[in-house]
């Protein structure tokens, strides 16, 4: 509680600290935080000045932070802490897809990973370019990448609420409009690129997703979630008419919704 409070009255500018304390405390407070998601999967919290991204999240066991962005905290940028939050926001659906809980957007979340992997086979068997990888063409209206962003700007709030962090107007006016930029892309269309299975530019994640599990039934397998919209009969994938999830999906995501479920 004591290290709590030293990070928090820093965040807050009523004490100073030096950098590698503050670096110090950043790590265990974020390590008891994400272990608090699901406590089985001992997740490492991580601050490294070795990678390209801002952050990254393996799977269940660690999250790595730029150590960039904790220098940006540091000197007084707060809403950096975003980045933090967009990890944690992976981890809880990485967490969500191992448990195999099942959900309309965690059934997406699995969608889009398999297509990053699909489309990558087929450009490497056609000979298609690198840059036209589902990964690099679809990156900002991926499923997970959107959520993960409409989930940081709520963790991040709740955050600030809970340990009576003011934020200026300004950083809440720019949080509002970029969530209602989030909300529109979350109906894009994928990018697929000049790829010969698909066969057009411009597809569905449903859509896409329906021509490429054709190639691998295996998945049904391997995501058990999968099996909700999807069965076999006689070795030919099929989709079922009507979809029943077990998980309500939180699709009423607006900025003034979430502020709520904040305060």
């Amino acid at each position: 509680m004591e290290k709590c409070n030293l990070l928090i009255g820093f965040l807050k500018g009523n004490s100073s600290l030096d950098y590698e304390k503050f670096k110090y405390l950043m790590i265990d407070y974020f390590t008891i935080y994400i272990n608090k998601l699901n406590e089985k999967y001992a997740c490492q919290f991580m601050i490294s000045n070795s990678i390209t991204f801002t952050g990254i999240c393996y799977g269940v066991e660690k999250i790595i932070i730029n150590e960039r962005e904790v220098r940006k905290i540091y000197n007084g940028n707060i809403s950096s802490l975003l980045t933090i939050f967009h990890e944690i926001s992976h981890l809880q659906q990485n967490i969500q897809i191992e448990e195999g809980i099942v959900s309309k957007n965690i059934i997406n979340y699995i969608k889009d990973n398999l297509l990053r992997y699909y489309q990558d086979e087929q450009n490497k068997k056609f000979g298609i370019s690198k840059n036209s990888s589902y990964y690099i063409l679809n990156y900002k209206y991926e499923s997970s990448e959107i959520d993960a962003n409409l989930n940081s700007i709520l963790l991040f709030l709740r955050f600030c609420s809970k340990n009576e962090i003011e934020l200026p107007k300004q950083i809440e006016k720019i949080l509002e409009t970029e969530f209602s930029k989030l909300e529109v892309k979350k109906n894009f269309k994928r990018y697929v690129g000049e790829n010969i299975i698909f066969n057009s530019y411009y597809l569905s994640l449903d859509e896409s997703f329906d021509l490429a599990i054709n190639d691998h039934p295996e998945w049904l397998e391997f995501f058990p979630q999968l099996n909700t919209e999807y069965f076999i009969v006689d070795d030919k994938i099929c989709k079922k008419d009507n979809i029943n999830y077990e998980e309500c999906d939180n699709d009423e995501s607006l900025y003034s919704y979430y502020l709520k479920k904040v305060k």
